[in-house]
């Protein structure tokens, strides 16, 4: 009987462990700080007017999502920094009206992202990245949100070349 016991809990515990193993590679994603229902990587449409003129679709693999948020971390520490900068300049040219912030700084924290793959004309893995702290539309998972005319910080893109490590077309929308 104890055998037949301790047969049944091995049985249990490994299946609860292989069902753990499973959930947690499902859940991988998480080790980029970022929940899973905040992403979603978008289908490039070469009839889309943005964010690229020209490109193939591919896809992204689990890897070079952390590449993109790796990236995306320095380039919201530059412009953050750029912002201090912009910010110690404004308060003191006008020490009667001195701000607490641009408007203009970044967070990545609890912004849900659209991440849109090409493969550019030189051969380059290159990842649009739209970011939104506002709900977005149930379909947002699968097409490409409409720009945006204001909402200041709130809502940025930027163009992250994986070959190349690097950055560029940091858009931040302004203030109506």
């Amino acid at each position: 009987m104890i055998k037949f016991l301790t047969l049944a809990l091995l049985i249990l515990f490994t299946s609860c462990q292989n069902r753990a193993g499973k959930d947690s590679q499902l859940d991988s994603k998480n080790g980029l700080a970022i929940e899973d229902s905040l992403y979603s990587i978008v289908n490039y449409n070469q009839e889309m007017s943005y964010p690229f003129e020209s490109g193939e679709p591919t896809d992204l693999r689990l890897e070079e999502i952390r590449n993109v948020e790796e990236i995306l971390e320095r380039a919201v520490k530059e412009n953050n920094g750029l912002q201090k900068e912009a910010l110690k300049e404004q308060n003191a040219e006008n020490p009667e009206n001195k701000w607490t912030e641009t408007g203009f700084e970044l967070e990545k924290k609890n912004y849900y992202r659209q991440y849109v793959p090409i493969i550019n004309e030189k051969g380059e893995k290159v990842v649009w990245v739209n970011l939104s702290c506002r709900k977005l539309p149930e379909n947002w998972q699968t097409e490409l949100l409409p720009p945006v005319a204001d909402g200041g910080n709130c809502y940025f893109n930027v163009k992250i070349n994986l070959t190349r490590n690097t950055y560029l077309d940091l858009r931040i929308n302004s203030y109506a």
